[in-house]
């Protein structure tokens, strides 16, 4: 669940290196933190969702663009949120039932059938179904099916910093195309991780001058993490439940509770791993699902309320994460501070410096 609007005064939040880097720096100069290559791996459009998850899972990456066949030009984006939300809308058209209240292995071998229509002596096992579903789907009837990767926002590598912030902010959007300047042809993609990268190595470098500032205040002061708990499963609902919460409120990852004590986390990411052949996986428990199928299972790493908001960044830096839960004394789950959250802040400061 998001936070809720914070009351802090950005604007009296003196921070001169953050708001020097923010109309200075460019695109360019948050891509050059990156440990490995600029460049970008596509998908074409006449692949199957199989070998699109097969793409994604083998490069380690949560998006790639979708290039026409003929023409070579960027249809769009496409991630597992895409293709998670073809399955369960296909599931919605077809089942028209509340999850809790289905058999979900019947609801699939439904959706399945009605979508591949096999031969009358076919096998109609889950996994024989799942396997030519997945093969006879084309990448191109997903391409941000979510609405979370728009193509027609791009920027370029001369584009400054508070552009590409507020252009993220406004669009609530997770990755950006970025172009060579005077050109139109996507070199690579820029994400929010590779912003806080860059955030957190700036940070680290200018230190002395952030006593007082933003980054010198805790999660409470700027009611990050401390508002709202997120949504949420319990430790004995199914993996097919947990992602179907994902879908349902438009969210990447949501904690594994046990009463109030987080367990784990289920994310989009986490659908990666998954393949045609091992659909059925999604039936399992949730920490099964995890501890089997899960690519690389995320760490859930946690911070107190009284944390730093400097502190917290570096947290997310240095274990490559995209969000930290908040948790009281006595380990409560409280809420969860997301790259969304951090870049939501970094945009009020841009705005207040106009």
């Amino acid at each position: 669940m998001g936070q809720s609007e914070s009351k802090f005064d950005i604007t009296n939040q003196k921070c001169p290196f953050l708001t020097k880097d923010l109309q200075t720096k460019t695109v360019r100069d948050v891509l050059n933190i990156r440990d490995s290559p600029q460049g970008m791996i596509s998908i074409p459009s006449d692949f199957s969702l199989e070998q699109a998850m097969t793409v994604l899972n083998e490069n380690k990456i949560l998006c790639a663009p979708v290039l026409d066949t003929d023409t070579k030009e960027v249809l769009g984006l496409v991630d597992m949120y895409d293709i998670l939300t073809y399955v369960l809308q296909l599931y919605g058209d077809v089942i028209q039932v509340e999850h809790e209240d289905v058999n979900w292995e019947e609801g699939f071998v439904t959706v399945f059938r009605t979508k591949v229509k096999p031969l009358e002596d076919a096998e109609s096992t889950l996994e024989a179904l799942s396997e030519e579903f997945f093969s006879k789907s084309l990448v191109s009837e997903v391409v941000n099916l979510s609405g979370r990767n728009p193509s027609q926002v791009t920027v370029n590598m001369d584009t400054t910093v508070d552009y590409l912030v507020e252009a993220l902010e406004f669009g609530k959007l997770h990755r950006i195309l970025v172009t060579e300047p005077n050109d139109t042809k996507p070199v690579t993609i820029i994400t929010q991780t590779d912003l806080l990268n860059f955030l957190a190595v700036e940070l680290t470098s200018n230190s002395p001058s952030c006593e007082g500032s933003l980054f010198d205040r805790t999660l409470v002061e700027l009611q990050l993490g401390t508002e709202r708990q997120p949504w949420s499963v319990e430790t004995g609902e199914l993996a097919i439940q947990a992602f179907k919460v994902l879908f349902d409120h438009g969210v990447s990852c949501i904690p594994v509770l046990d009463g109030d004590t987080l367990v784990t986390q289920v994310s989009v990411t986490d659908l990666r791993g998954l393949k045609a052949s091992n659909f059925s996986a999604l039936l399992l428990n949730v920490v099964e699902y995890l501890r089997v199928y899960a690519d690389t299972p995320a760490k859930s790493v946690t911070v107190g309320a009284g944390t730093k908001f400097g502190d917290c960044i570096q947290t997310l830096y240095e274990n490559n994460l995209h969000r930290v839960w908040v948790v009281d004394s006595n380990q409560e789950l409280l809420g969860v501070v997301t790259l969304s959250d951090i870049i939501s802040l970094m945009s009020q400061v841009a705005s207040s410096q106009k």
